[in-house]
């Protein structure tokens, strides 16, 4: 297969997830099962399945990063609780940070609180990639340029578009106010009823390298790159 199939290059840009409360250990192996045998660049746990998927990837000697969610999934969290269980995380061996941002205090105007937090928590992360969740489906156009301004002046790795828990998914336009905003000075991760392979494409184009989904999407996903793949060949 060539690096130009759909399968190989949408795989690489999955961040195949774990992170609703009906998380099991059934599901966790579903997950590294898809993660080690497409390539994809990373998958995400709830934080009591750390340890196990920690260990099972290095049974299956695999290299994959492991990532885990801060605050997750509202946000509400104080600083100092968001920095102890940052700490933990690193711990046991976290690899990749996804850190739900106080949508709270941001819109209640205080921003220097949020711009406070975000920078104590990229300082503590011991140069792991930090991913700020903004949660596009709450917040209004302005909002979203707001926000996504102050995750670039912070110096986070990414803008992550969502939970997932919201009741709404992420938008073409969710993802055209961040360019808006950043012009390119910092990546996006799109998540939250992320569900087709058209949605990926026409996101990629728009710049979105990484994408988070639950391991069912994954699949559908990459069965339809298959299809496509096959048919090319």
């Amino acid at each position: 297969m060539n690096d130009l199939s759909c399968l190989n290059k949408t795989a690489k840009m999955l961040e195949v997830s774990m992170v609703q409360s009906n998380g099991s250990y059934d599901q966790l192996k579903c997950v590294e099962d898809i993660a080690c045998n497409y390539g994809c660049p990373c998958i995400y746990v709830l934080e009591s399945f750390l340890d196990e998927a920690k260990r099972e990837m290095r049974e299956r000697e695999k290299k994959i990063p492991i990532g885990c969610g801060v605050g997750f999934p509202s946000g509400g969290e104080s600083i100092e609780v968001k920095l102890f269980q940052l700490e933990q995380l690193l711990a046991h061996g976290c690899d990749e940070l996804d850190v739900v941002l106080n949508l709270g205090k941001f819109l209640s105007g205080d921003h220097s609180y949020v711009e406070k937090e975000l920078k104590s928590i990229i300082d503590a992360a011991d140069g792991k990639p930090v991913k700020a969740i903004i949660e596009t489906a709450i917040l209004s156009d302005d909002q979203i340029k707001d926000i996504s301004k102050l995750c670039v002046v912070c110096g986070a790795d990414y803008i992550k578009t969502g939970t997932g828990w919201a009741s709404e998914p992420t938008t073409i336009q969710h993802i055209c106010k961040i360019n808006e905003a950043v012009d390119g000075q910092i990546k996006v991760k799109a998540s939250g009823g992320i569900r087709s392979l058209a949605t990926i494409q026409e996101m990629s184009e728009l710049g979105v390298s990484r994408f988070g989904v639950n391991y069912l999407s994954a699949m559908s996903i990459l069965d339809e790159c298959k299809r496509i793949d096959e048919g090319l060949h």
